[in-house]
């Protein structure tokens, strides 16, 4: 199917939806489909430029438009629904919404705790119970576990939240058009969310959880009559839980769950360490810098000893010129701290701000770093960059995060920037 007609089709799609009803106040933005060679928006064809990237909202012409990249034939229905999931971030970027996590540091400071995990885990289920039913007692315990939560792991709860009210209301606003479209599709979605939020290996990466948890907490609150729409303070969950007492932390088969979540997170640092180890060991170069990392795709990044792993994409700065290479890659961090707040963003592929160290004296920043090839990782060629800390700048990587390419849904575009490239063989 050519890119006109499916926009076409998106565009009847998107002009029969009640919007209002699903979120008070949001209205659909322009937007584009996309591939390899071409890009049609508001209603023609346009030369592509390297801004369309991912699946995401950004800034065009001065306005903030949704965009989607076409690798496969999606269900109008879905394709609409996702395309509305993007003008959302463009939505929550109009309206100024201040809740945009610190992903990087996130990458490098989220402890991956067993009995948090275990909690959460005993929220999931009240979610989807609450989501069959409306049930007072089951409300107020999943409301007692999250204020439990944020008082014995503070940093792990307010990074899950941020994520949550980007990412979770964009997942909610998509669940609600599907039900608008396509109340099957709508309830297969709500299966999907069945079939994984109560097993321990879901929650690896940890971001990618806060989707459903975020639409399905919407959901429950909604179910309450309490959820507003319109508060300026976010995260929402902060106010519902403020003067709710903290669980006990006892729930049925607590143990049990201990013990599988306990395995979960063990199996997850290992598989993160042969992806690692196994980028080191083939040892070929194919960039060396000074490089200063302007973006990564964190939707499922991992970090580990100082590794960034990122899928399907990397971005960086060289000199004054931005760059993006296509593919998965292990990013090695001169600093293993993360240095100042980066831009969150949502969605499957997000971009990471990552700021420089102010520079003390010449030549502070300009050592040597790599870039190796590696293989196996995922569909595509991983590669693994040696990269250093870089000075904050306002860039694309930027618009990219900040709800517009801040997510390439299920693609990714990460970020990094080098003095020296060396074509692949």
């Amino acid at each position: 199917m050519n890119l006109e007609m499916q926009y076409m089709q998106v565009n009847e799609a998107i002009s029969s939806l009640d919007l209002g009803r699903i979120w008070h106040g949001f209205k659909p933005l322009k937007f584009a489909l996309y591939n390899d060679e071409k890009c049609f928006f508001d209603g023609h064809y346009i030369a592509k430029t390297d801004v369309f990237c991912a699946n995401t909202s950004i800034v065009y012409e001065g306005e903030h438009i949704a965009i989607w990249m076409v690798q496969e034939d999606l269900d109008i229905s879905v394709l609409t629904s996702k395309i509305v999931h993007e003008m959302f971030h463009g939505y929550q970027s109009i309206m100024g919404w201040n809740c945009w996590p610190n992903e990087l540091e996130a990458l490098y400071n989220y402890k991956y705790e067993t009995e948090n995990l275990s909690l959460k885990l005993r929220e999931n289920e009240l979610l989807l119970a609450l989501s069959d039913r409306f049930d007072e007692f089951a409300l107020r315990e999943l409301l007692e576990l999250r204020k439990l939560r944020s008082i014995k792991y503070p940093y792990e709860f307010s990074y899950e939240s941020k994520v949550e009210e980007i990412e979770g209301t964009a997942n909610y606003v998509e669940w609600q058009v599907l039900r608008q479209l396509d109340e099957i599709r709508a309830n297969a979605l709500i299966e999907q969310m069945r079939a994984v939020m109560t097993k321990p290996e879901y929650l690896f990466p940890i971001r990618i959880s806060s989707y459903f948890t975020g639409a399905l907490m919407i959901d429950a609150l909604r179910g309450a009559g309490i959820y507003r729409f319109e508060v300026a303070d976010r995260p929402t969950i902060l106010a519902f839980i403020k003067d709710i007492e903290p669980s006990n932390g006892l729930f049925p088969e607590k143990e049990a769950v201990l013990g599988s979540v306990a395995n979960a997170v063990e199996a997850f640092h290992q598989a993160t360490d042969s992806i690692i180890r196994s980028t080191l060991e083939r040892d070929l170069v194919v960039l060396k810098g000074p490089l200063e990392l302007t973006g990564v795709n964190v939707y499922n990044a991992r970090c580990l000893r100082g590794f960034i792993t990122s899928t399907y994409f990397v971005m960086y700065r060289k000199g004054k010129v931005d760059k993006m290479l296509q593919g998965n890659f292990v990013i090695k961090m001169q600093d293993e701290r993360p240095s100042q707040p980066c831009i969150g963003g949502s969605d499957k592929s997000v971009f990471v701000k990552r700021p420089r160290r102010s520079k003390k004296k010449e030549g502070d920043y300009t050592h040597e770093h790599y870039v190796y090839r590696i293989f196996g990782y995922n569909t595509c060629l991983p590669w693994l960059f040696v990269l250093e800390n870089g000075q904050k700048r306002d860039s694309a990587a930027r618009q990219l995060a900040a709800g517009t390419a801040s997510h390439c849904h299920r693609h990714a575009f990460p970020s990094v920037d080098a003095s020296l490239f060396h074509e692949l063989p």
